[in-house]
């Protein structure tokens, strides 16, 4: 009975040994698995960090730039601030021009009206002159005929007294 017993236990055991074998493999399969699986991971996790590590690089570079794209945003504004300034004053330039030109356009047409004014006037003054002369003309030419009357009829009376003489 011991025998048959012990013939058991000892199946029992081969069993057992041959089922903790399997279980062993197994577990070496599995182990051999996560292994793998765990290679395949970490080399993941290198690539992965290689990518952050990458990423991290140009969120650097981005960041400058983003950095330096805000600099001459800044400029710009401020350009934009001294040319908006630059275009008043010009503007403020350009209206106290306009006042000035519509200024002297009054006295160009206050000078322009005074000299039609005196032109006229100087034209009105030669017109009554050139009467007057035309006027002091026949004046001196009736003066002068006249005169070349009175000279004739001074001649003609000399005469009559010469002959009135000779003849008294």
């Amino acid at each position: 009975p011991d025998f048959a017993r012990l013939e058991q236990k000892l199946k029992f055991s081969e069993e057992r040994e041959q089922a903790a074998q399997k279980d062993v493999e197994t577990w070496k399969l599995l182990s051999r698995s996560q292994e793998t699986e765990l290679k395949g991971k970490q080399d993941e996790v290198v690539a992965l960090r290689g990518e952050a590590e990458q990423a991290r690089r140009q969120s650097g570079m981005l960041e400058e730039e983003a950095a330096k794209l805000r600099q001459q945003a800044q400029a710009s504004e401020a350009q934009v601030q001294e040319l908006s300034r630059e275009v008043m004053d010009l503007q403020g330039s350009l209206g106290k021009l306009a006042v000035e030109v519509e200024r002297a356009q009054l006295v160009a047409q206050e000078a322009t009206s005074r000299t039609d004014e005196e032109v006229q006037r100087a034209r009105r003054e030669a017109e009554g002159a050139r009467i007057g002369a035309e006027e002091w003309e026949r004046r001196y030419n009736r003066v002068v005929q006249d005169h070349g009357l009175t000279i004739t009829e001074l001649g003609t009376i000399k005469m009559r007294h010469e002959t009135l003489e000779k003849e008294a």
